[in-house]
């Protein structure tokens, strides 16, 4: 069931972390399980508006994005997005892969300090 969304109270911060409807998961796979056969900027317009369902500032929603920025090889575009959804309290396995990626990303980036760091503390936490 879907989170209200509704303001937090004076001082919080509003957190998302419901995991989107199986639907919506659906649509997902079936979208990423056609990116080869699709343009780049369609998969990503198709991306965008599929994540846009659950909200601009959903965790799960960035993930997406950046994942799919990340796989067509933008790498610098889907950085923050990784930060923004781990962030927002990305839940279960997307939070791991978005932890790696990011720290892949930050690697090619020119950063290898901060994706062992990332990594590292990944390690510890389980």
């Amino acid at each position: 069931m879907p989170r209200s969304r509704t303001a937090p109270p004076e001082g919080r911060t509003a957190t998302m972390t419901a995991t989107p409807a199986q639907d919506w998961e659906d649509r997902s796979a079936a979208l990423w399980s056609r990116i080869d056969a699709l343009a780049p900027g369609d998969f990503l317009d198709r991306t965008d508006a599929l994540a846009a369902e659950l909200g601009a500032e959903h965790p799960v929603a960035l993930f997406e994005r950046a994942a799919a920025r990340d796989s067509l090889g933008r790498t610098d575009e889907a950085e923050p997005l990784y930060r923004q959804a781990l962030h927002g309290e990305l839940p279960g396995e997307r939070r791991r892969r978005a932890v790696i990626q990011l720290a892949s990303s930050r690697r090619a980036l020119g950063d290898p300090e901060e994706s062992i760091s990332l990594l590292t503390a990944e390690r510890a936490h389980g």
